[in-house]
C-alpha cells in the first residue's frame, strides 16, 4: 500500500506580489511602489490611483504596510509651515474639506463621473448605465464623510446584452470588463475602493432578472408571515437575526457555495450578496436613474425576494436615524468639523489631514473618535454572515489565517483552527481534518490560499478519510493510500 508523508516542513512562506494590470482587478494584489519625486503635490496627486495604497490581502502580502509607508513618506517631509499651508490648501482644493457636506457631495460626485467615463470609454451599448447607487445611511448620504471614505452598498446596473437569449458568459465579461476599468477611472483621494466590500456590486439587467427568476422557484410555497416581515423591515435594526427572517428561511433551501460554481449558482453566499444588491436598488439613494431601470423595479416588483429580503436592515435603519433613534458618535464629533477644524494650528490641521490621508488604508492610529463605530459592526454580523452563508452562526464567512512557516491555519470558527500543510508533493494542499464541513469549507478559501508561496502551485487536495458517520466531501474519491498513522486518504482535484 502507498503510505504519503503528507507534511513538508521544508518550506518557508514568503509573500507573493502580483503585478498590478488592467486584465486584473489592482486591489486583488498588492500595492506598488510609487517613484517620490521633490514635489508634494505632485506625490499626493499620484495617489488618485488607488494601486499605491492597496490593502487588500495585507496578511498574505506583508510588504503591503512597508511599500504604502514609503508611499507616504513624503508626508512626514513636509516641516514647515509654509509648506503645510500649501499642501492643506491643495488638498481643500481636490476633495472640498473641510465642508463635510461638500465632501459627501463631491464623493457622490465622482461615483457618478468615474462610472460615466468607464460607460464612455466603451463603444458598445450594452455597457451603458441603468442605474447606480448606494446606502444613504453610510456617512456620505448623511452628509458626514471625510475624504477617502466609501460608498455603502454601491451598485452599478449595465444595460448588459438584451439584443437576443440571455447569454451568461457574456454578461460576465461584460461586468468584468466594467469592473477592471472603474479601479483606474476613480480618483481615490476622493472616493476609496481600498476595500472589497467597499467596490460596487455590478449587474446586467438580464443578471438580476434571472436571479430573481430562479430565487422566485426556491420561495415559491415558503411559509413565513408577511405582516411580520414588513414590519421587521420598517423597524428591526438592532436584532439582526430577527430582521434577517426571511433571508436566513431561503438560504436554508440552499446549498454552500461550492469552490467549482464561485459565481453563477443559486447558492447561499451568492444570494446573501444579492441580497444586499436588491436592498439597495429598493432603499438606496439613486444617483443614476433611467427608463430601463424604472422597467426592471416594476418587472420584479412583485418578487418576495425583491420585497422581503432584509440582511441590511436598510430601511428601518433610516427609519431609526431619522426618528434620532440611531446616530453614530463620530458623526456626532463630525457635525463641528469645519468650525473645528478651522480653529485648530497649522500643524495640528496638517496632522489630521495626514491621518485622513493614511486612515483610507487602515495605517493610522490618531484621531480615531472621528473614525471608530460605536458598535463594532464587523463583530456584530460575524454570526449572521455565518448562519447566511454557511447554516452555522459559528462559522467565518471571512475567517482569521495564521501563517506559520510550514503550515497555514484557518479559522473556520472563533478559536479552534484547522491545520494546512503542503503535502507529498508542492502541487498537493493537505487539510488536516476528518470533518467533511470542515473540508469542504477550506476549498472555500482556494483562491486566498493560492496567494501563498507554500501553496501557490496547489492542484489537488487531500485529507484524511472522515469519521465513519460522516460523509465523503463533494467529488472526493478514496485513494489506496494511507497517512503513517494508517488512515485512509481521500483526494479531489481543483480547477
Amino acid at each position: 500500500m502507498k503510505i504519503y508523508p503528507v507534511i513538508s516542513n521544508y518550506n518557508v512562506y514568503h509573500s507573493q506580489t502580483h503585478k498590478s494590470s488592467r486584465r486584473s482587478l489592482t486591489f486583488k494584489g498588492t500595492p506598488i511602489y510609487l517613484d517620490l519625486s521633490q514635489n508634494n503635490i505632485e506625490n499626493y496627486n499620484r495617489l488618485s490611483n488607488g494601486s499605491y495604497l492597496d490593502i487588500h490581502d495585507d496578511l498574505f502580502s506583508p510588504s503591503n504596510k512597508t511599500i504604502r509607508a514609503h508611499n507616504l513618506s513624503f508626508l512626514d517631509k513636509i516641516v514647515t509651515e509654509d509648506e503645510k499651508k500649501k499642501f492643506i490648501d491643495y488638498y481643500k482644493s481636490v476633495t472640498k474639506f473641510p465642508s463635510l457636506a461638500d465632501v459627501s457631495e463631491n464623493i457622490e460626485k465622482e461615483y457618478v463621473r468615474s462610472i460615466n467615463v468607464v460607460a464612455n470609454g466603451f463603444s458598445d451599448p450594452n455597457y451603458s448605465i441603468v442605474a447606480a447607487g448606494y446606502d444613504e445611511m453610510c456617512s456620505v448620504g448623511k452628509k458626514y464623510a471625510l475624504p477617502g471614505s466609501d460608498l455603502d452598498k454601491a451598485f452599478i446596473i449595465l444595460r448588459g446584452d438584451i439584443s437576443g437569449k440571455y447569454n451568461p458568459r457574456k454578461d460576465f465579461e461584460i461586468v468584468n470588463n466594467f469592473r477592471n476599468r472603474l479601479w483606474f477611472a476613480t480618483d481615490q483621494r476622493i472616493l476609496s475602493y481600498n476595500h472589497d466590500t467597499s467596490f460596487p456590486t455590478i449587474m446586467t439587467i438580464n443578471q438580476i432578472k434571472d436571479y430573481i427568476s430562479r430565487i422566485d422557484k426556491i420561495t415559491n410555497g415558503m411559509i413565513f408571515d408577511p405582516v411580520r416581515l414588513r414590519r421587521n423591515i420598517e423597524e428591526e435594526y438592532m436584532d439582526l437575526m430577527k430582521a434577517s427572517e426571511f433571508n436566513i428561511h431561503l438560504s436554508k433551501r440552499l446549498p454552500k457555495r461550492k469552490y467549482d460554481d464561485a459565481y453563477n449558482a443559486l447558492n447561499k453566499e451568492n444570494i446573501k450578496n444579492f441580497g444586499y444588491f436588491i436592498e439597495a436598488m429598493r432603499e438606496g439613494k439613486i444617483l443614476v436613474d433611467t427608463p430601463y431601470f424604472r422597467d426592471l423595479t416594476e418587472q420584479i416588483k412583485n418578487s418576495e425576494f425583491y420585497q422581503f429580503s432584509n440582511a441590511a436592515q436598510m430601511r428601518a435603519t433610516k427609519n431609526a436615524v431619522n426618528s434620532g433613534r440611531e446616530y453614530k458618535t463620530k458623526i456626532l464629533l463630525r457635525m463641528d468639523m469645519a468650525r473645528e477644524f478651522n480653529s485648530w494650528d497649522i500643524n495640528k490641521q496638517f496632522e489630521f489631514i495626514k491621518t485622513m490621508i493614511k486612515y483610507s488604508c487602515e495605517d493610522q492610529d490618531n484621531f480615531l473618535e472621528y473614525f471608530a463605530n460605536d458598535r463594532n459592526f464587523r463583530e456584530t454580523y460575524k454570526p449572521l454572515l455565518g448562519v447566511l452563508c454557511y447554516g452555522d452562526k459559528s462559522r467565518r464567512l471571512n475567517p482569521e489565517f495564521d501563517i506559520r512557516p510550514n503550515r497555514i491555519d484557518i479559522y473556520l470558527t472563533k478559536n479552534r483552527p484547522t491545520h494546512l500543510y503542503q503535502g507529498f508533493a508542492p502541487h498537493v494542499l493537505w487539510i488536516e481534518s476528518k470533518s467533511s464541513k470542515i473540508i469542504e469549507d477550506v476549498l472555500l478559501h482556494v483562491d486566498k490560499l493560492r496567494k501563498t508561496q507554500l501553496f501557490k502551485n496547489i492542484r489537488l487536495v487531500q485529507a484524511p478519510m472522515p469519521k465513519w458517520w460522516d460523509s465523503l466531501p463533494d467529488k472526493f474519491k478514496i485513494l489506496d493510500a494511507y497517512t503513517k498513522g494508517g488512515r485512509r486518504i481521500i483526494e479531489r482535484s481543483l480547477r
